[in-house]
C-alpha cells in the first residue's frame, strides 16, 4: 500500500508525472529492441486495424494530429489538449463477411488536469466453415475480437504532452478464447517552428498471449511523426507524415493531407507505403455541421474489393460551445488584422467592432480599433470612400433611401465631417420629411372620406419612418374608436333585422322558425327583453299547435305519431303536464300491445322473441308483474336449452379436433362457451387446441 501511495504522489506532480511516463516508456521499449520478432509472428493482429474514417483518409498519418475522439488509438497524448466532449462511431466493411465497429468517447477533466477517454472495438468474422479430423463439415465457426480501452492524457514538462492508454482485449475462435492486456504510451511536442507538431506513440506494450498451445508476442509498433497546420487560400490545410517501426515487419511510412473548404467540407488524401491488402492509396471526405461531423474513407485495392470506412462524431458540452465562440472571435480578428495591414480600414473596422460586441475586453481588437479611429483621415484610401459614396448615390437616385443611408453612415462613422456625404444625408432627411408628409396627407384624406382601412395603412407607413409622429398616432386612435362605433352600429342593425324577421314568422304562425331567430338575438344580448317575451309566447303557441295535432292522432289510435307530437311539446316546454299525461297513456297502450304479442310468441314456444317483447313491456310499464314473471320463467327455460346446446357444440368440437380440424374446433368450442360460460370441459379443450396451433406456428 505504501508503494501505491508513493506512485500516486509522483504522478500527481506535473514534473514527476513527465519523468514517470518517460521512464516507463523506455523500460517498455527495451524489450522491443532486444527481442524483436520476425514478420508474421505476432498475435492479436486486430489491434493493428486502423480506426476512424478521418485518420484513414489521411493515410494513417495521425500521430501528431491527434485532435479528435480517434486519438485514443493513434496517440493518447492528444487528450491533454481536448477542450470539448466528443463521441465517435465507426463502421467498416472489410469484405469476406468481416465487420469492424469502433466507438470512442473523450472529454476534459479539470480535476485530473487533462482529459479522459474510453473506447470499445469489435471485430466479427462470419462464413468460416468448420471440419472434424475426418474432413466432415461441423457447421460455421464463430470468430470475434473485442477490446476495451481507457486513456488519460495531460501536460507533462514545459510544452510536452503525454498520454497512456490501457487496453483489455479478448479473442474468441469456436470454443476457445483468450484474454490479454496491453498499454500504449504517447507524447506530443510543438516545435519552435510555427504550426509544426511532433508526435510519438508506442503501441501494444504487453506480455505474450497464449492461444491453445501457441504463444505469440503482441503487435508492438512505434509511430513517430509530424504535422504541419497552415492556411491556404483562406482555408485550413494540414499535412502529416508518420514513420512506423513494427515488431513483426519492416519500417513503413504514412503520408496524408487534409484541406477544409470554408470549415464545412474536408478533402483528404493519404498514402501508406506498406499494406498487405491495398495499393496504399487512401481518399477521404468530411462534412461538418455545427458539432456534427460525418467522415468517409475509401481504400483502393488491387486483388480484393475496394474498402470503405464511415465515421460519425458529435461534439457537445459547454466547453465545446466556449471553444467555438473563441474560435469565431479569433477568425474574425485574423480577418480584421489582414484588412488592417492591407489598408482596407473600413472592413477592418467592421470586424473589430463585431468582436467587441461579443468580447468587449479583447485587447488587441481595442488597440487596432483605436489606431484606426485616430489615424483614419490619414490612412483611409480615397478608393474605398469613393466606392461607398458611389453606392450611396445610386441608391439615392433609385429612391432606395434605407440602402443609401447605410452606405453614407459607413463613411460618416469613419469620417464624421465628410462634406459631400453630410450634404446627401441632409437631402435624405428632407426627402424623408416630404415622403412622411405625403403619407400623412393621404391618410387624413382617406379618414375624411370615411375610408378607415386605407387611412390606417398610410398612417402606419408614417410611423414606420418616424415612430414619434404624434398626429399620426392620434388619427390611428380616432380610427380605432370610429371602427368600434361602426361595429356596434352594424351589430345593432343586424339584431334589429333578426328581430323583425322573427316577428314576421311569428305572425305567419311559423312558430319554430320564429323561435330560432329569437334565440340568436337572446344569445347575442340576453338583456333583450322584447325578444325574451316573444320567445315565451312562441313556446306556448308552438306547444298548443303540437298538442292539437297529437290529440287528433291519439283519438285516431295512431299511437306512434301521437307520441312524436307530444314529445316535441316537451322539447319546448318540459313542464307541459297534459303532454306528459298523454305520453304515459300511450306508453301503457304500447305495453298492452307488446304484452299480447309476447303471450302469442310464448305459446308458439318462440321463447327468444317472446322475452324481447316482455322486456319492452317492462321498459314501458315498470309495474307490470306478469311480464316480469314471464321473463324469469323464459330465462330458466332458455338456460336449460343453452346448456344442452352447449354440450352438443362441445361434442362436435371434439369430433372436429380428432379429424385434425383445429381452427374449426376452436370456433365450435367458442360457441359452446357463449351459450354456457360455466362449461369447463369446453374451456380446457379450447386452450389445448390453441396451444397446438401456437406450437405449429413456432415450428
Amino acid at each position: 500500500m505504501k508503494v501505491i501511495r508513493r506512485v500516486k504522489k509522483i504522478i500527481s506532480d506535473q514534473k514527476n508525472a513527465g519523468y514517470f511516463l518517460i521512464f516507463f516508456s523506455i523500460f517498455c521499449f527495451i524489450p522491443y529492441n532486444l527481442f524483436a520478432s520476425s514478420p508474421g509472428t505476432t498475435g492479436a493482429n486486430f489491434l493493428k486495424m486502423e480506426v476512424g474514417a478521418r485518420p484513414v483518409g489521411l493515410g494513417g498519418a495521425f500521430v501528431a494530429v491527434a485532435d479528435d475522439a480517434n486519438l485514443i488509438y493513434w496517440n493518447p497524448a492528444g487528450l491533454s489538449g481536448i477542450d470539448y466532449n466528443e463521441v465517435t462511431l465507426m463502421h467498416n466493411e472489410r469484405g469476406e463477411e468481416i465487420r469492424y465497429e469502433f466507438l470512442s468517447y473523450v472529454q476534459p477533466v479539470k480535476v485530473l488536469k487533462g482529459g479522459l477517454g474510453v473506447s470499445v472495438s469489435f471485430l466479427n468474422v462470419g462464413g468460416i466453415e468448420g471440419y472434424d479430423p475426418w474432413g466432415v463439415k461441423t457447421g460455421e465457426l464463430y470468430f470475434c475480437d473485442f477490446a476495451f480501452s481507457l486513456a488519460y492524457g495531460r501536460r507533462l514538462i514545459g510544452k510536452l504532452d503525454g498520454g497512456i492508454n490501457f487496453k483489455i482485449f479478448q479473442e474468441i475462435l469456436a470454443d476457445e478464447k483468450v484474454n490479454a492486456y496491453a498499454v500504449d504510451i504517447g507524447w506530443l511536442y510543438p516545435s519552435p517552428l510555427k504550426s509544426l507538431v511532433f508526435g510519438l506513440n508506442i503501441q501494444n506494450i504487453g506480455s505474450p498471449i497464449k492461444f491453445i498451445d501457441d504463444e505469440d508476442e503482441l503487435p508492438l509498433n512505434i509511430k513517430v511523426g509530424g504535422a504541419w497546420k497552415h492556411e491556404l487560400f483562406g482555408n485550413d490545410l494540414t499535412t502529416a507524415l508518420d514513420f512506423n517501426f513494427p515488431r513483426d515487419n519492416d519500417f513503413f511510412l504514412n503520408l496524408g493531407g487534409e484541406f477544409w473548404v470554408h470549415n464545412a467540407i474536408a478533402l483528404r488524401i493519404g498514402y501508406k507505403s506498406r499494406d498487405d491488402l491495398t495499393n496504399g492509396l487512401r481518399l477521404g471526405l468530411g462534412f461538418k455541421v455545427k458539432g456534427l461531423n460525418l467522415d468517409y474513407a475509401f481504400l483502393s485495392k488491387e486483388d480484393f474489393d475496394d474498402g470503405h470506412k464511415i465515421s460519425i462524431s458529435f461534439r457537445f458540452g459547454r466547453n465545446y460551445e466556449n471553444t467555438q465562440i473563441e474560435k469565431n472571435i479569433e477568425e474574425s480578428f485574423l480577418r480584421g488584422k489582414k484588412y488592417f495591414l492591407r489598408g482596407d480600414l473600413l472592413n477592418a473596422h467592421k470586424e473589430f467592432k463585431n468582436i467587441l460586441a461579443v468580447a468587449p475586453g479583447h485587447e488587441e481588437a481595442l488597440e487596432l480599433l483605436a489606431r484606426i479611429r485616430v489615424n483614419i483621415e490619414e490612412v483611409v484610401t480615397l478608393k474605398n470612400i469613393e466606392e461607398y459614396l458611389k453606392k450611396g448615390k445610386k441608391c439615392y437616385q433609385d429612391g432606395e433611401m434605407i440602402c443609401a443611408r447605410a452606405e453614407f453612415e459607413n463613411i460618416l462613422e469613419l469620417i464624421p465631417e465628410h462634406r459631400e456625404t453630410k450634404e446627401y444625408m441632409n437631402k435624405m432627411e428632407k426627402r424623408f420629411d416630404e415622403v412622411i408628409k405625403s403619407f400623412f396627407d393621404k391618410g387624413v384624406q382617406y379618414y375624411n372620406n370615411g375610408n378607415y382601412v386605407d387611412s390606417k395603412r398610410e398612417l402606419n407607413k408614417v410611423l414606420t419612418l418616424d415612430p414619434y409622429y404624434i398626429q399620426a398616432k392620434e388619427y390611428i386612435a380616432f380610427i380605432k374608436e370610429k371602427r368600434q362605433k361602426i361595429k356596434q352600429v352594424k351589430k345593432e342593425q343586424r339584431m334589429k333585422r333578426i328581430y323583425e324577421k322573427g316577428i314576421y314568422l311569428y305572425k305567419r304562425k311559423h312558430f319554430k322558425e320564429a323561435l330560432y331567430q329569437f334565440k340568436k338575438i337572446s344569445l347575442a344580448n340576453p338583456k333583450y327583453k322584447k325578444v325574451l317575451l316573444y320567445m315565451e309566447k312562441n313556446k306556448e303557441a308552438i306547444a298548443d299547435k303540437y298538442f292539437k295535432k297529437g290529440l287528433q292522432l291519439f283519438q285516431k289510435e295512431e299511437w306512434g305519431k301521437a307520441l312524436e307530437e307530444f314529445k316535441k311539446i316537451l322539447t319546448f316546454n318540459p313542464h307541459h303536464s297534459r303532454a306528459s299525461e298523454y305520453i304515459v297513456q300511450i306508453n301503457k297502450q304500447f305495453a298492452v300491445d307488446y304484452y299480447k304479442k309476447a303471450i302469442k310468441l310464448y305459446k308458439e314456444k318462440r321463447l327468444s322473441e317472446a322475452i324481447k317483447k316482455f322486456k319492452k313491456v317492462v321498459n314501458l310499464d315498470l309495474k307490470n308483474k306478469l311480464a316480469l314473471s314471464y321473463i324469469k320463467e323464459i330465462q330458466k327455460k332458455l338456460r336449460k336449452i343453452h346448456v344442452g346446446q352447449a354440450n352438443k357444440y362441445n361434442k362436435q368440437g371434439l369430433v372436429e379436433y380428432s379429424n385434425g380440424k383445429l381452427k374449426q374446433a376452436i370456433k365450435t368450442w367458442k360457441k359452446a362457451l357463449e351459450l354456457n360460460p360455466d362449461l369447463e370441459m369446453a374451456r380446457k379443450n379450447l386452450k389445448r387446441a390453441q396451444a397446438e396451433i401456437d406450437q405449429n406456428h413456432k415450428e
